[in-house]
């Protein structure tokens, strides 16, 4: 498959390490939950935020570039196919992936220069997989419901 994919761990994300270590029976449950909402935050990321999760704004199209786009279109969208290819899945017993299986995904992400494909293709990285802080905010507080709603169970 060509394209770029953002694969979380559970046990990589440290900084929500006391919720994590509480909820090894609920991990099942959660995960596909989890999927949906880092995937909505990616294309938030991608229709509304146009910047990297580390709040860096992206790069602007070069000049030359921005001639050729019509209304409607910004950075990352021209017709819409890149942001309906992002995708979340549950991919193992703690693990979620949350990517785009078009070509031009790894190229967005992590840029690329005129060795890379025929043609023109030096364009700046506009890294748009990733975790924010207000991201893990709101992974936090997902799984501080799961954990809830787990135990009044």
């Amino acid at each position: 498959m060509a394209g770029v994919e953002l694969t979380l761990s559970l046990p990589d994300l440290d900084r929500l390490g006391a919720q994590l270590m509480s909820i090894d029976s609920v991990i099942p449950d959660a995960l596909p939950g989890l999927s949906v909402l880092v995937e909505s935050q990616t294309r938030r990321r991608i229709a509304d935020e146009k910047e990297s999760p580390d709040g860096e704004p992206w790069a602007a199209w070069s000049p030359a570039y921005a001639k050729t786009r019509r209304g409607g279109q910004s950075l990352l969208i021209g017709r819409g196919d890149f942001l309906d290819s992002i995708a979340g899945d549950v991919i193992g017993n703690d693990t979620i992936s949350v990517g785009s299986d078009k070509v031009q995904a790894a190229l967005m992400q992590f840029g690329g220069d005129d060795s890379m494909v025929p043609g023109p293709a030096a364009v700046p990285a506009r890294p748009y997989l990733g975790l924010s802080d207000a991201n893990l905010d709101e992974v936090s507080d997902f799984l501080s419901l799961v954990i809830t709603e787990h135990v009044n169970d």
